[in-house]
């Protein structure tokens, strides 16, 4: 009778322990098996095995082809004492904050329209939203194309009201944590170094026509809900108050989490983003006409809605040049020609460098006489002088008022 009590122990210990790791574990990490969400602008993202899940919030890093390093926790890089930023659960799988790429920008994890949740099963719903890469889908079951590809990120944390009660439906249920010995699929291991393995190369082609709302306008701007702006470069700066608002309405992004590089000139592909960003233009899904331009680049639907619009024009050899820095007279065209309007009326004035027959004389002399640039000593306007990324917030934020 002693040792069927100690058998009854044994086994109720055992499953107890079971319930505990498998579907109460209060410090989760990704199941390998089921560790890739999808961006229609960027392709997919891994959420890596050095992810933790605790009740308070994720730490580590994801990873995608065309983004690189996604840190969700500023623990990850000791930045905190800089910017304190960090993907938060509320222990119930409510996920909120923002997690950083050094590429991409913030990533709100609790946007309007969206939002992630860890469901009592493990796995993450719903979506996550960046200013720069659009939705990024945690599960197929959003947009009903599991029938096409069967993509999820889940976990073996639980939310605490589910621990020890059922509600996490443990034993063979739930995913595996890749450990080893564990019952659940551990064949699909995916390291970091092999990103591209296990990638369903079906997913991207079978998803060209599903579009989400992209999220432009200004007044559902999550920039606007951060305590403070982060960026330690542009303090006494000249155009730190343009930068600060152009960034809090979403117009604006660093360079990396907590720099602007106001002094740094800018590309064509920032302005343009920034023109079309501050008048509410809907991005468009971009299709190859530049040589020089991906699906998967981050500019790449700035560029598509800028030929649309007719606010851009490329290159004879096929090219944007999106990288390339861009002068004076450009930008002003490319600002001018997405805010229209009195803006594209014709200025006036006598410059050295600027006469009535230069296609970009409306553009640079309208400017002058609105105060949005000044002139040289010798009556110059430089319009083929490379504009910074200060200039061009300055100039935004002033047509703004």
């Amino acid at each position: 009778m002693k040792n069927f009590s100690k058998l009854i122990l044994a086994i109720s210990l055992f499953y107890s322990f079971t319930s505990i790791t498998q579907a109460s574990d209060t410090n989760g990490t990704i199941d390998p098996a089921h560790q890739y969400a999808w961006g229609e602008n960027i392709g997919w993202v891994l959420m890596t095995n050095d992810i933790h899940i605790t009740d308070s919030q994720l730490t580590g890093h994801a990873w995608g082809e065309n983004t690189g390093w996604i840190s969700l926790n500023c623990n990850n890089d000791n930045s905190c004492g800089t910017v304190d930023y960090k993907v938060a659960n509320d222990d119930e799988g409510n996920l909120s904050g923002y997690a950083w790429g050094e590429n991409i920008g913030w990533i709100n994890f609790n946007p309007n329209f969206g939002g992630v949740k860890i469901n009592n099963q493990g796995v993450f719903e719903g979506y996550a939203w960046g200013e720069n890469i659009g939705w990024i889908n945690f599960n197929c079951i959003n947009d009903n194309s599991c029938g096409v590809t069967d993509f999820k990120v889940s976990t073996d944390w639980r939310p605490k009201s589910t621990r020890n009660n059922g509600g996490g439906g443990g034993g063979s249920g739930s995913p595996s944590s890749g450990k080893t010995g564990g019952s659940g699929p551990s064949s699909l291991i995916v390291m970091d170094n092999q990103k591209d393995k296990e990638t369903p190369k079906e997913e991207k082609d079978k998803n060209e026509d599903k579009k989400e709302p992209q999220i432009t306008d200004k007044k559902t701007c999550q920039q606007s809900e951060m305590p403070e702006v982060p960026f330690k470069d542009i303090k006494g700066h000249t155009a730190e108050e343009a930068i600060n608002y152009l960034f809090k309405n979403c117009i604006v992004s660093g360079k990396t989490f907590d720099t602007f590089a106001p002094d740094d000139f800018a590309t064509r592909a920032e302005v343009l983003k920034i023109a079309l960003k501050s008048n509410n233009f809907s991005l468009e899904n971009y299709q190859d006409l530049f040589l020089d331009v991906k699906q998967n680049d981050w500019f790449a639907s700035f560029i598509m809605s800028g030929l649309k619009n007719k606010i851009i024009e490329g290159y004879q050899n096929k090219t944007f040049k999106p990288n390339q820095f861009i002068t004076r007279a450009e930008a002003l065209k490319i600002i001018f020609e997405a805010k229209g309007g009195e803006f594209l009326n014709s200025g006036s004035g006598i410059f050295s460098d600027a006469n009535s027959k230069d296609w970009f004389y409306k553009y640079i002399t309208l400017a002058f006489s609105k105060g949005l640039i000044s002139s040289f000593p010798g009556q110059l306007l430089k319009p083929n002088q490379f504009i910074t990324r200060a200039e061009v917030a300055k100039i935004v934020y002033e047509m703004e008022g």
